[in-house]
């Protein structure tokens, strides 16, 4: 996407994403269109293919930044939820993090992360997360590529436990993004809601260790093991 990008000195503000299929460990097609292309805004339209069938859509709005002096009370001020620096280097579930030539060939296995609270199941999260190889082969991480290859991590960070035969998965991603990090960490705060037919969303603040820098929504759709 970046690299089809007709606007590179304006500021990715949203992704969103439709996860239409189960995307396969295989090879996949990325095609980008350009909806519109001006000196203040530029819409990106994405699609992702596994052989003939479209496995995701997304679509990407990037604007142009302005210098403006913000209120003190309009400010979108939140606390920082731990000082990365404090916290131990482990993976996903806590665990000690292998050698990088033993780590298995999966996203979820190139991710390190700094736990901060949460992880019993009861819908909220809080960890550090670093995305520790490219995405894309011998192409270097931008600020934006690495917020948004963790923005996925919100309803894992705040899985919800319901019962031994129904699990929460999320139909969707929706990434807005006030500012680019400045640090390869970035910090997932994430809650989850629920109601009782089923539908939900997991909600997620994003930090870098500057402070607030956007937020994550999914929405989620409860799912019977097995169906």
């Amino acid at each position: 996407m970046e690299a089809a990008d007709p606007a590179p000195a304006l500021q990715f503000a949203r992704l969103s994403i439709d996860l239409l299929r189960p995307v396969p460990l295989a090879p996949l097609t990325a095609h980008v269109a350009v909806v519109r292309s001006g000196t203040r805004l530029c819409v990106l339209d994405i699609t992702l293919r596994h052989e003939d069938r479209i496995v995701v859509k997304a679509q990407a709005l990037k604007l142009m930044p302005n210098d403006v002096t913000v209120p003190d009370h309009a400010r979108p001020e939140r606390p920082l939820p731990a000082d990365p620096d404090t916290l131990p280097v482990t993976d996903l579930m806590g665990r000690a993090l292998p050698d990088a030539d033993q780590r298995r060939p999966s996203m979820h296995h190139c991710i390190e992360a700094k736990r901060v609270h949460g992880f019993a199941l009861r819908g909220e999260g809080t960890a550090w997360l670093r995305c520790a190889v490219p995405v894309v082969h011998g192409t270097e991480l931008s600020p934006f590529v690495r917020v948004a290859a963790l923005a996925d991590f919100g309803n894992g960070l705040g899985q919800l436990h319901v019962d031994n035969q129904t699990g929460c998965i999320n139909a969707d991603i929706s990434l807005h993004l006030l500012r680019l990090p400045v640090s390869e960490w970035i910090c997932l705060e994430a809650r989850a809601e629920l109601f009782d037919h089923g539908l939900g969303a997991v909600h997620t603040g994003l930090f870098d260790p500057s402070g607030y820098i956007g937020r994550v929504t999914q929405t989620l759709i409860t799912r019977r093991m097995g169906r």
